[in-house]
């Protein structure tokens, strides 16, 4: 299913009898299910087995190319929910089957099958950002992420939200498992991810983040993908290999 929605549209909570790939080929997404919240930009994706309730918010304007999976269909399919990095072959598989009606039944079945082969040894992101379900947790991790430059303080971002400095840090450990501190940083390193993936340049997204110079920006992002930030740029500029 190929469909384009603007920023600030929801999809409501649902379920299907299929597993579902979810990725957006531009934009940013905010999936969520009972138990768990991510932030999907283009370089990944989000698998949803079968029967897991979940919604979809844009964040910004998004092109969502969404495939369903019959739950027999491979048995090595993953079970839970998963983020998985969406390469150059799973990108262009999943482009391809959303606009399959332009294909011969031969090439229909082969990019299929070749989809099924890339989900089961899909490599798993540590991208992950859960959000968490209390109300003073969700409003403080909005925050940062409507300003992921802002230099604020725990103490002060508690201040913001209603709660003390101490019980915060509790809920970002307790409901996303990560310190205040690393979850600010991966949500730095997820919002940077997605801003090179619509080609903006290093130096610009170093500058929006906070970074003091893209030397230090650079090495981060190293650090934390073992990739320069330029690889994250062309991988978003790389045609898609025809599939038909």
């Amino acid at each position: 299913m190929a469909e384009d929605y603007p920023a600030g549209h929801r999809i409501a909570w649902h379920a299907h009898d299929a597993g579902q790939l979810i990725h957006a080929i531009s934009g940013t997404m905010r999936i969520m299910t009972e138990r768990e919240r991510w932030l999907s930009p283009p370089l990944w994706g989000v698998w949803v087995p079968v029967g897991v309730a979940h919604c979809v918010e844009m964040t910004t304007a998004v092109q969502m190319r969404t495939v369903y999976v019959a739950p027999s269909a491979h048995p090595a399919l993953p079970k839970t929910c998963q983020v998985i990095e969406v390469g150059p072959i799973l990108s262009a598989l999943i482009r391809a089957i959303a606009a399959e009606a332009e294909a011969t039944r031969e090439g229909r079945r082969l990019r299929r099958a070749l989809l099924l082969e890339e989900l089961a040894v899909a490599r798993l992101t540590p991208f992950v950002l859960p959000l968490g379900v209390d109300p003073r947790l969700q409003r403080a991790t909005d925050r940062l992420m409507r300003d992921p430059a802002a230099p604020i303080t725990l103490e002060t971002l508690a201040a913001e939200v209603g709660a003390s400095g101490r019980t915060l840090m509790r809920l970002f450990e307790r409901e996303t498992g990560l310190s205040f501190g690393r979850w600010r940083q991966r949500q730095r390193l997820i919002e940077a991810l997605e801003r090179l993936g619509r080609g903006e340049p290093v130096g610009l997204v170093a500058a929006r983040l906070g970074y003091a110079s893209s030397s230090a920006f650079g090495a981060m992002v190293r650090r934390a993908t073992g990739r320069p930030p330029g690889a994250f740029s062309r991988q978003a500029g790389s045609p898609s290999r025809s599939l038909s």
